[in-house]
């Protein structure tokens, strides 16, 4: 299967029009590197996290990437419409920022002007890399509310002790807290109430999954209550 990953990497990564160097320079790693996960000569590219990176790295989702294995696999030409997303449509919304909020000595929240005219680029927030889903249940109560629409990305990694979308092979989703990818299995936190002198509070709870059940695992950078 590291073959067939690393052929997939060599046809993106062709489209891009990139040299091996090139790629590996937008990724921060070595030309001898990248060419290594090209060639099945470093097995970290059977991670799934080096595979996001690398394909993120070349303006590419992974949908692309899997679509690309499917054709290699399947001894088909490459996708002509596949494009790096950095072509892709660019969505033209902005957000008109009002102040800063900070917190009082006393507690309460004010808000305190700031430049009339600044605003937010959303594209850096919303592009067509951004996909969304209701979150059901309380396992992540009170991080995130049953019902709460959770946007993430299908390019770039989840960071420590943020929240992630975790896709499973079975086409499942859930929503956790990343906290870090071992050999085998990815360890993640979820919220779980306890009884604290008649009060429910809520602690985390460690849970793990198991990589062989796990197709992609994506940043979730906004949350929209």
């Amino acid at each position: 299967m590291a073959v067939v990953l690393g052929q997939a990497l060599t046809r993106l990564r062709d489209r891009t029009g990139l040299s091996q160097k090139e790629a590996a320079e937008k990724l921060d790693t070595t030309q001898q590197t990248w060419a290594r996960w090209e060639t099945a000569g470093n097995m970290k590219f059977t991670d799934v996290l080096t595979q996001q990176r690398a394909v993120a790295a070349l303006g590419f989702t992974m949908a692309d990437f899997e679509a690309e294995v499917d054709n290699v696999m399947m001894n088909r030409l490459p996708d002509p419409k596949l494009q790096s997303i950095e072509d892709g449509p660019r969505l033209d919304f902005s957000l008109p920022i009002d102040g800063v909020v900070r917190a009082s000595p006393q507690g309460t929240m004010g808000i305190y002007d700031g430049a009339s005219d600044e605003t937010l680029d959303l594209n850096k927030v919303f592009d067509s890399n951004t996909r969304g889903l209701w979150a059901m249940g309380d396992s992540m109560y009170p991080l995130i509310e049953d019902g709460t629409l959770v946007t993430y990305k299908l390019t770039g990694v989840p960071r420590r002790n943020k929240l992630c979308v975790i896709r499973f092979n079975d086409g499942q989703y859930l929503v956790k807290k990343f906290i870090r990818m071992g050999a085998t299995d990815i360890e993640c936190v979820e919220m779980e109430p306890v009884d604290f002198s008649g009060r429910t509070v809520y602690a985390e709870k460690p849970v793990f999954f198991r990589l062989s059940d796990i197709r992609a695992v994506y940043p979730a950078s906004v949350r929209i209550d």
